[in-house]
């Protein structure tokens, strides 16, 4: 058994883009505000992960090809050279 761990910062989701639109109505701000200074602030590389970005590593880590690497936390968006 292996276990890692995929960490890629903030990635498009339904659920990111409804906290996007509360913070908005919640801020007085618009929405491209909240994903600029709010959302995106901390995220080195400024954008969402997309689903496709994903897919190569978690295809990798759940094929017999990663049977020997475990305790691993992959990073995303710049996290690591930040």
């Amino acid at each position: 058994m292996t276990v890692n761990a995929i960490c890629p910062g903030y990635v498009k989701t339904p659920l990111v883009m409804a906290q996007i639109a509360d913070q908005a109505k919640t801020r007085g701000i618009p929405p491209k505000r909240v994903m600029e200074e709010v959302i995106l602030a901390a995220q080195p590389n400024k954008r969402f992960v997309e689903y496709d970005e994903l897919a190569g590593l978690l295809l990798y880590l759940a094929s017999d090809m990663a049977a020997s690497g475990t305790g691993a936390a992959f990073s995303d968006g710049g996290w690591t050279a930040a």
